[in-house]
């Protein structure tokens, strides 16, 4: 098996919501649409297209698509910490009956 950039975006698609990976992605052109209105997906999109490399192993295509997505939740992390943080300074108890997972 050879590992395409379209397979790697497809994975991505079908664990995100909706199919809205693959809707930020031109299959004809293999490339990122110009603007989507989901950011985040789109977002993803164009961290798998800039870091995929051709002619690499499946397992280093696999790898370096964990890499970058794992390296972009931690940043992620840190912002929404940040404002979780400010939210709690401005009321202790702002989380009390968040369910959320993070």
């Amino acid at each position: 098996m050879s590992l395409t950039k379209t397979d790697l975006i497809k994975m991505a698609d079908e664990a995100y919501p909706d199919n809205l990976v693959i809707q930020n992605y031109d299959q004809k052109k293999g490339k990122p649409k110009d603007a989507h209105a989901d950011t985040l997906a789109l977002f993803i999109v164009r961290e798998l297209h800039e870091t995929f490399d051709e002619g690499a192993p499946d397992e280093k295509k696999l790898y370096e698509a964990f890499r970058v997505l794992r390296r972009a939740c931690h940043e992620l992390a840190a912002v929404r910490n940040t404002f979780r943080d400010a939210l709690l300074r401005v009321n202790p108890n702002a989380l009390d009956n968040d369910a959320g997972s993070f």
